[in-house]
């Protein structure tokens, strides 16, 4: 097989264990280190070990690695190893997550889902970084984490059209979506999200009209003769 021939795989922010494979290269990242070797991310919510024995080169931190998976365990571990190669092509897995509404998240504890709207507001906590979203059907508070206390995905600004894919989780009893990717919307996607929250937004000022079920006497009749 020729160098160009060789496809490596970059896995969606929506993929989990089951769509990787033995032995296909996929796009990684470095996530840290051990005695015993280093960890990758192939994407946010899947990680591997690549032995010391199978590291080709010094990294830091968030390097980016192509990683061959040698073999993914029972118990859900992938053992990888780096690879160096010049010239390849570039194939996405993607799997799309169902886009659901805030109003919906209740039913969905437990399940990574997607959800669209608009940044109202960003706190940084001495852990994660806490995005409230509002779509046309309410709001909602996301948890974005890479280390403690620093600032989650700062490419996204308050009144940014995002969308979110993660996991629904009950914390403090509360709704909470953790996040495992968040993308910036731009041009038709973005201005479709801004459209419907818009809509809702007038509906719910518009004044609700009640029906009188008042009687209105005969001016007629309240005359005294």
């Amino acid at each position: 097989m020729k160098n160009n021939d060789i496809i490596v795989y970059r896995l969606g922010a929506g993929c989990d264990l089951s769509d990787v494979e033995e032995g296909k290269i996929y796009q990684a990242k470095v996530q840290g280190f051990a005695t015993f070797g280093m960890f990758a991310q192939i994407n946010d919510r899947i990680k591997g070990l690549v032995h010391k024995s199978n590291i080709k080169a010094e990294h830091k931190e968030r390097d980016p690695i192509l990683v061959r998976v040698r073999q993914i365990r029972p118990n859900g571990n992938i053992d990888l190893e780096e690879v160096v190669i010049q010239v390849y092509q570039v194939q996405n897995v993607d799997r799309r997550s169902t886009t659901v509404s805030i109003r919906d998240l209740s039913g969905k504890v437990g399940k990574t889902v997607a959800i669209e709207g608009e940044i109202s507001q960003i706190k940084q906590t001495s852990g994660p970084t806490i995005f409230t979203i509002v779509d046309e059907t309410g709001t909602q508070n996301a948890a974005a984490f890479v280390e403690a206390g620093v600032r989650a995905y700062p490419e996204a600004e308050l009144d940014n059209i995002i969308r979110i894919i993660g996991e629904v989780m009950m914390r403090n009893n509360q709704l909470q979506i953790e996040v495992d990717s968040l993308s910036i919307l731009t041009d038709e996607d973005a201005s479709a999200v801004k459209i419907r929250i818009e809509k809702a937004l007038d509906a719910r000022s518009e004044p609700e009209i009640f029906p009188c079920s008042c009687k209105v006497r005969s001016w007629k009749n309240s005359v005294r003769r």
